[in-house]
């Protein structure tokens, strides 16, 4: 709970970067109050709305306006899938509440999937996937209806969040690497994938790619043939065609004609797991280069290439004395980032006997970012909590319109920048744990 809660910034900022006030407002609402009927959430809005809009002088007698505009970005929200009909469980409600016999869709009480229990010694096929009841995604959770009468309860849909700045991150990989054209191509790819894990992501061929994407794009048939065979070779795209290239004594194409042929037969499909695991290696690197500096760097990213690695290859490879590299082993394996295997070349066990391998074990060191990440966030959180303890009462005041003496502006102004320097640091930390623990 804390995780999503945490989530919720990096949420409400992309919706009022697509959606405006209005956007951000219900999204705060249905974020505090986790699952709210849609009446409550218009109309709460529409309050905020008002009295960030307008004073109490100012309030207009006629609020159909302002509330139609809500109540278009709830219906925007819902079409666009960021928000669903949430599924309650029935034995969830007090006995005062009253629960309609003819439940609407969306809330319906979760049904899990029963699994027979396997007989000792029976011979069966292979064990099916079990799939959890969010993952199965009904077109009805984002139905809208006229008049629902406070049944239907809204929520935030966290999946096809996690969806949406998963593929921000990859897009922003692709045009580092290649440029924007590239990477729009990327994202038109990445939006027709299914939100769930558990289905295959559709394979296209580059006369697929051009129907999808060529048009709003402005790209030719040619264009995209070239970005398709860059990203390739890049490791952005994948195939599953295993069909040999023919090449000549010198190891070059001998036809070239045909190869491009053979290749626009072929199916591709974007490599998420690779850029992700590439992303997250980016970070770990930086953040054993602003510990340990470049030779710390070096040595973590060829252990991790290698993968085991006695001390005296570590120098050798990495071009450094070996009083700096045991150094820099010793200092990084009390961090957690590299841990080391012990070999007996005998059965004796002796000391003296053993071959001692460094190696990274990256799932370990992703864990161990993330628990610091999260460290981190709240030493954020608690500092901003303090800064606006601190300036509390000159807030007040600027509520009531009172004046402000020179000290006051002062401590306003150095509060304000601080303010945001904070929440910035906090929407990157939280980025981070996004790339290591909700991506995958």
């Amino acid at each position: 709970m804390f995780h999503y809660r945490a989530c919720y910034a990096d949420f409400i900022v992309y919706v009022k970067q697509k959606y405006g006030l209005e956007g951000e407002l219900i999204f705060e609402t249905l974020c505090k109050h986790g699952k709210l009927p849609g009446e409550v959430a218009i109309s709460s809005a529409l309050k905020t709305l008002l009295s960030q809009k307008y004073t109490l002088e100012e309030i207009p007698a006629d609020l159909s306006p302002d509330e139609a505009k809500i109540t278009k970005c709830f219906e925007l929200l819902a079409k666009h899938k960021l928000i669903r009909r949430a599924d309650t469980y029935e034995k969830q409600y007090a006995s005062h509440i009253h629960v309609p016999r003819k439940r609407k869709i969306g809330m319906q009480p979760v049904q899990y999937l029963e699994i027979p229990k396997r007989r000792k010694g029976a011979v069966q096929g292979p064990k099916k996937e079990c799939m959890m009841p969010f993952e199965k995604e009904d077109p009805l959770m984002f139905c809208l209806e006229e008049k629902d009468e406070g049944e239907v309860i809204w929520q935030v849909y966290h999946q096809h969040f996690m969806f949406l700045l998963r593929n921000r991150d990859i897009v922003r990989y692709t045009e580092q690497r290649l440029d924007a054209k590239a990477a729009g191509l990327v994202e038109e790819i990445l939006n027709s994938y299914p939100i769930s894990g558990n289905v295959l992501r559709p394979r296209y061929t580059v006369k697929q790619m051009h129907a999808l994407a060529g048009l709003k794009l402005k790209l030719s048939f040619s264009e995209i043939r070239e970005m398709v065979n860059q990203m390739y070779s890049l490791g952005i795209l994948v195939t599953d065609n295993l069909n040999p290239i023919e090449r000549d004594s010198s190891g070059a194409v001998a036809n070239l004609e045909a190869d491009m042929k053979m290749r626009d037969t072929w199916t591709y499909k974007v490599d998420i797991e690779a850029i992700l695991r590439e992303l997250q290696i980016q970070h770990a690197q930086s953040i054993i280069r602003s510990k340990y500096g470049l030779p710390g760097s070096r040595i973590f990213r060829l252990l991790l290439i290698k993968k085991r690695l006695e001390e005296k290859q570590v120098a050798e490879m990495a071009i450094l004395p070996k009083k700096e590299v045991r150094i820099l082993l010793g200092k990084m394996m009390t961090e957690g980032y590299i841990s080391v295997q012990d070999v007996p070349k005998d059965a004796n066990r002796r000391p003296n006997r053993m071959i001692h391998l460094w190696t990274v074990d990256f799932t370990e060191v992703s864990k161990l970012l993330v628990e610091r990440f999260y460290q981190a966030w709240v030493n954020l959180r608690d500092r901003s909590s303090h800064e606006d303890a601190q300036i509390k009462p000159t807030l007040a005041k600027v509520k009531q319109a009172l004046a402000l003496s020179e000290d006051e502006k002062k401590n306003l102004e150095i509060w304000t920048k601080a303010n945001k320097r904070l929440r910035l640091s906090m929407l990157k930390v939280m980025s981070l744990i996004q790339l290591f623990r909700d991506y995958d």
